[in-house]
C-alpha cells in the first residue's frame, strides 16, 4: 500500500497477550481512644490494575500498574453523637506506568519507534477532612476538603521529567451539602437540598516544544511534514465553583408511593469542562418522578 512517504511502514497486528501473576492486599486496623468519641485509624494496601493499552508502535501490550497505598487518622463523633468528622493523611505510589516516547509522533510518520518507553512512577500525597452529621431530625449537612499533591516522580531517561504535576490532579477541591425535611404541615415530606463544589485550576493538557500560551518555541516549523515535531497547546483548567439544587415531595396514592423530585444542575450556570476538554452543559433542569407498590 503506498502512504506518500520515502520508507515503508510497520503496522503491528491489532491484538496482543501478556501473563503476569499478581495479586493485591489490605490491612488495616483502629484502636479506641477514647471510645467511639475518638478512634485512630492505619491501613496498608497494595493493587494492580490491567491494562488494555497496546503500544502501536511495537504491538506490544503493556504490562500491569501497580500500587502502594498508606493511610492514616482520626475519627470521632461530637454534639451527643449527631455529627461525625474524619481526618486522614495519605501516600499512594503507583508504578509501571507507560510513559508516551517523545519521539514518537505516529506509527506513520515513526515506524519501528515505540509508543511507550520504561515504566514512570507516580506518587499522590495530601491529606482530606470530612464532617457530616443530622445535629436536628430536619437538618442534615455533609462538608468535605481535600489536599492532593499529584506528581511524576521516576521517568524513564529523563530526569528532567520528575516532580511534573500529573494531569487532571487539583490540588485542592471541596465539597459541601445541606438538606432540610419539612415534616409538618401542608408541605410535610418536603425536603430541600443544595449542594456544592469547589474544583481548584489544574494542568490539563501540557505544551510540546511551541506553546500557544508561553508564546514560547516555535510553533509547526514545517507543517507539510507535521511529524518532524508536534506542539501541543498548553491549557490549564481554571478553579470552578459549581452548585446544584433539588425538591423532591414523598406522598402517597392510594396503594402506591410516590417521590417527585426536582433537580437543577450547575445553578449559577457556571462553565466547566470535562477531562478531554469538552464545555459541560450549562445550567440543567431535571424532573422525575417514581412510584412503587
Amino acid at each position: 500500500k503506498s502512504t506518500g512517504l520515502p520508507y515503508p511502514i510497520i503496522t503491528p497486528n491489532s491484538s496482543a497477550e501478556t501473563e503476569n501473576d499478581l495479586f493485591s492486599s489490605s490491612f488495616g486496623g483502629n484502636y479506641k481512644l477514647i471510645g467511639n468519641k475518638l478512634v485512630g485509624f492505619l491501613s496498608l494496601s497494595s493493587s494492580y490494575t490491567p491494562l488494555t493499552k497496546i503500544d502501536i508502535g511495537t504491538g506490544e501490550l503493556q504490562d500491569p500498574e501497580k500500587g502502594v497505598g498508606l493511610e492514616g487518622g482520626f475519627r470521632g463523633r461530637i454534639f451527643d453523637d449527631s455529627v461525625y468528622w474524619t481526618a486522614s493523611i495519605y501516600q499512594i505510589d503507583r508504578y509501571d506506568i507507560p510513559q508516551r516516547n517523545p519521539e514518537f509522533i505516529s506509527v506513520d510518520a515513526t515506524p519501528g519507534v515505540p509508543q511507550y518507553i520504561g515504566a514512570g512512577e507516580e506518587r499522590s500525597k495530601g491529606y482530606e477532612l470530612e464532617i457530616n452529621g443530622d445535629p436536628t431530625d430536619k437538618f442534615s449537612f455533609r462538608f468535605t476538603f481535600g489536599y492532593n499533591d499529584a506528581t511524576l516522580t521516576k521517568f524513564p531517561d529523563n530526569e528532567a521529567m520528575e516532580g511534573r504535576k500529573l494531569l487532571n490532579a487539583p490540588e485542592f477541591t471541596s465539597s459541601m451539602m445541606l438538606i432540610y425535611r419539612m415534616k409538618e404541615g401542608p408541605f410535610g415530606n418536603l425536603d430541600m437540598g443544595i449542594s456544592g463544589l469547589y474544583v481548584d485550576r489544574y494542568y490539563a493538557r501540557f505544551g510540546g516544544a511551541g506553546s500557544y500560551v508561553s508564546g514560547t518555541g516555535t510553533i509547526n516549523p514545517n507543517p507539510e511534514q507535521p511529524w518532524e515535531r508536534i506542539d501541543r497547546i498548553e491549557e490549564i483548567r481554571p478553579s470552578s465553583m459549581t452548585y446544584n439544587f433539588f425538591l423532591q415531595r414523598r406522598f402517597n396514592l392510594g396503594p402506591t408511593k410516590n417521590n417527585v423530585r426536582l433537580n437543577i444542575l450547575n445553578l449559577l450556570d457556571e462553565d466547566t469542562w470535562t477531562v478531554t476538554g469538552r464545555l459541560k452543559p450549562g445550567r440543567e433542569y431535571r424532573l422525575s418522578w417514581s412510584m412503587t407498590f
